[in-house]
């Protein structure tokens, strides 16, 4: 039997090649005639097309009046994110009455988080105006949420602002702005047992005031060259300067994240006489 007869022989032999994982499973291979077509992808391409399976959120934040101290990209009027020091229970409400389950406004938010152990967790809650609604499950973290449903074909926003905060009246951990239909604070903790890859990161720095500079810095809770966790040391991993308009950043190497890592995005005016506003989002996949 010579070489290109081999395809064919094989086949009426009842004998034919596999390609087998370290699992034993079989690859699915396909054929063109009776040659083996081999195509490569890089990660990000393997992702996006579906051949490797992971995560990929997109995460957002806006601040709109930053000023001269090193302040988190987020909707919470706060200098630095607040993140629980364990799980806890939380409550869910809204500044307005028509946000609820037969109003015109929002009737049910998802929350996305992790658990007392980083593992994913999330739940969709029923609004109930601005009486508090708690919480089933108790969050270590609190990775975003999002409406799910509402009353009025406005594109789905709420007519208040949602606020998420511990029970009972507690910190303010997330929110969503009126008018707005998904919580903008840019802040992300990669779950357990999972590895995360930023792909891209951007910022977008506004001034009133064409002598007014900013500065916008991508931060982790991960080493500098081992990428191993350091809890609660937020260490700059990229930064962004400029006047005004927005810059996005592709990472011609992935920034490696740890499992249980805290990643952010803080701003600070550096000098001028003019207000500055700024808004960001972070590309990663974890997996």
């Amino acid at each position: 039997m010579n070489r290109k007869d081999a395809p064919k022989d094989a086949i009426l032999k009842g004998v034919c090649t596999k390609f087998i994982d370290e699992n034993g499973l079989v690859y699915a291979v396909s054929e063109d005639g009776n040659r083996l077509n081999v195509i490569t992808r890089t990660k990000n391409e393997a992702i996006a097309e579906g051949i490797l399976i992971a995560t990929h959120p997109v995460i957002i934040g806006k601040q709109d009046a930053i000023s001269t101290n090193l302040e988190d990209l987020t909707e919470l009027d706060v200098d630095i994110t607040p993140v629980p020091a364990s799980a806890i229970s939380l409550e869910l409400l809204s500044s307005v009455t028509t946000d609820n389950a037969a109003g015109d406004g929002a009737r049910t938010v998802k929350v996305y988080g992790l658990d007392t152990d980083f593992n994913e967790i999330e739940e969709t809650v029923i609004l109930n105006g601005t009486t508090a609604v708690d919480l089933t499950l108790l969050f270590r973290r609190i990775n975003a949420l999002h409406v799910v449903t509402n009353g009025v074909a406005n594109g789905g926003t709420a007519d208040g602002t949602l606020t998420l905060r511990g029970v009972g009246g507690g910190t303010e951990f997330n929110r969503i702005e009126a008018g707005g239909n998904m919580s903008r604070s840019c802040f992300f903790t990669i779950p357990a047992n999972k590895t995360g890859f930023i792909t891209s990161w951007s910022a977008g720095l506004l001034t009133n005031n064409t002598d007014t500079t900013g500065v916008a810095i991508l931060r982790a809770t991960c080493e500098w060259k081992s990428r191993a966790l350091i809890e609660g040391v937020f260490l700059f991993q990229d930064i962004i300067l400029g006047e005004i308009g927005t810059v996005k950043k592709e990472l011609s190497r992935p920034l490696k994240l740890p499992a249980k890592c805290d990643v952010k995005i803080s701003v600070q005016k550096l000098g001028g006489a003019g207000d500055m506003f700024a808004g960001g989002n972070i590309e990663l996949h974890y997996e």
